[in-house]
Formats: C-alpha cells, structure tokens, sequence
C-alpha cells in the first residue's frame, strides 16, 4: 500500500507500472480520510503450447514483446504442462514460441485485456518412418536419422520396423543405415495452419 498526508481537495491520481500507465483516478475529492483501492490494468498472460496432437511442448521458448516498445514484456520456457506464465500491463503483445531453434508460433498484435490462456497451436508435427525389406517384412534395429532446420536427430526402428520423430514444420532429408546399407529419400513435413 501507499498512504500519504495531503490537505483538503480535489486530486488526480494516476498508477504506472513497469513504465506503462496502469490505472487512474482522475478527481478524488478529498475531505476526510480516504481509502482507495485502484483497479490496475495488470494481467496474467498464460502460454499454453501443444503440437497438432495436443501434447504439451516442454522447454519451448516463450517471449512476449511490447508493440509499443515499451519494457514491459517477458520471456520464459513452458513447464512440463507446456505452460509459461506472465504478468504484464494491459497492452498489445507480440507473442513467440520457439522450440529446437525453429519458431513454431506467432501471434502479433495480441491484445492483453484481462487475464487469460493463448492456446498456441504449435506447428510441432509427427514424422512416422516404417523400414520393410524386400519380402515386406520390417526391419529392427535400422538406424534412421532426421536432418533440417538446423536439426539432426536419429533413432532406431523397433521391432515392427517404425519409428517416430517429433519435429518443427520444414523440410527434412531422412537418411536410413543398417549396417552397410544406405537408402536416401527426402520428406517434405511442411504444414500451412492458420492459427488464430
């Protein structure tokens, strides 16, 4: 709280945070003793980021920057509920998920108004390779690596001869080995969605 000795009369109060103009008051008659409680336009701003599956992202990137250029933004990585929180003066945000190096998210011009959830539907994809021999019978064991977007990943097909990669939306060259063997094809896992 804030409490101060003043004389008699009409004032004008007014509230900043973090820079910003929060709240005001603009003719407080002051004839006896006061207690004023100003409504400030401070709100949460929650982040929640999924993939096109609905599962949580963990460590993205999250930042949240005034359009005005003021200070007052933030930024934070999304928990193990794909969440990161903020508390920020009312205002228009520009808003940013970025996850393995690639953003995955943007919402400019985000009108913070009150306190709320941005549901960021992430563009995070599932690529499924199947490794079959000649008679169509799956390979185990094969060692598949994923390569784009400054990404490099691999894994091992399991014993239905599949595996999985989760990755940002773009374009990425897979690359299979089994011991001596070498096969190339290029997957094109680049997705357009309106997120809004």
């Amino acid at each position: 709280g804030f409490g101060a000795r003043l004389p008699g009369g009409t004032y004008g109060i007014s509230a900043d945070w973090l820079g910003i103009p929060v709240a005001e008051e603009p003719a407080l008659d002051l004839s006896a003793d006061v207690s004023l409680t100003l409504d400030c336009s401070v709100y949460y701003l929650n982040v929640s980021a999924d993939d096109d599956r609905g599962i949580a992202l963990v460590d993205a990137y999250v930042s949240v920057t005034r359009v005005d250029g003021a200070d007052a933004g933030g930024t934070g990585a999304t928990d193990a509920s794909g969440r990161a929180g903020f508390r920020l003066p009312g205002g228009t945000y520009d808003v940013s998920v970025v996850w393995m190096g690639v953003e995955i998210f943007a919402d400019d011009g985000h009108e913070l108004n009150g306190t709320h959830t941005l549901d960021a539907a992430c563009a995070v994809h599932y690529l499924a390779v199947t490794a079959v021999d000649s008679a169509s019978d799956p390979v185990k064991g094969l060692t598949v690596t994923v390569a784009g977007n400054g990404i490099v990943t691999n894994m091992e097909t399991d014993g239905k001869g599949i595996c999985e990669f989760r990755l940002p939306a773009g374009t990425y060259t897979v690359t299979a080995r089994l011991q001596a063997t070498e096969s190339y094809q290029e997957i094109d896992q680049e997705l357009t969605e309106d997120v809004g």
